[in-house]
């Protein structure tokens, strides 16, 4: 039995990967890795980051010093986004995780027993329900 819900998840992961979504982010994938500067600013950017962290695990940086790394990172968060090849990446892996989210979505509605949408302006279906639609 358990044989047709694994074939039904494959169908719908394969499906998932026809998606324009994950075209797209193959694509920029392959952009990112052909480009020989857009790994090595990852890396500068990912080795601040463990830096910051160890620096917070061991206990010798300030709340001051946290607060200018935390604006530090931010800072070289929007320079990596202005980098062509590394936004457009950023911009595909968001919109393939929304579009995973909206079928997980789906998915758990339809198990829970609810139907996708809702009233208009329905205030979600979180445990409480819909006020609006009684979701």
């Amino acid at each position: 039995m358990m044989a047709a819900y694994e074939e039904k998840a494959r169908e719908l992961g394969n499906l998932i990967l026809e998606s324009e979504q994950k075209k797209k982010l193959a694509a920029a994938q392959a952009a990112f890795k052909a480009d020989p500067e857009a790994q090595p600013r990852m890396d500068v950017y990912n080795a601040y980051i463990e830096n910051v962290q160890m620096a917070i695990d061991s206990g010798a940086m300030t709340e001051e010093q946290y607060g200018g790394a935390r604006k530090r990172m931010a800072e070289m968060v929007t320079e990596l986004k202005a980098y062509p090849v590394i936004g457009e990446m950023v911009a595909a892996e968001n919109e393939f995780n929304f579009f995973v989210n909206q079928i997980m979505g789906i998915l758990k509605e339809t198990i829970m027993g609810k139907e996708a949408g809702g009233c208009a302006g329905c205030s979600g279906h979180s445990q409480g329900g819909c006020e609006g639609c009684g979701q």
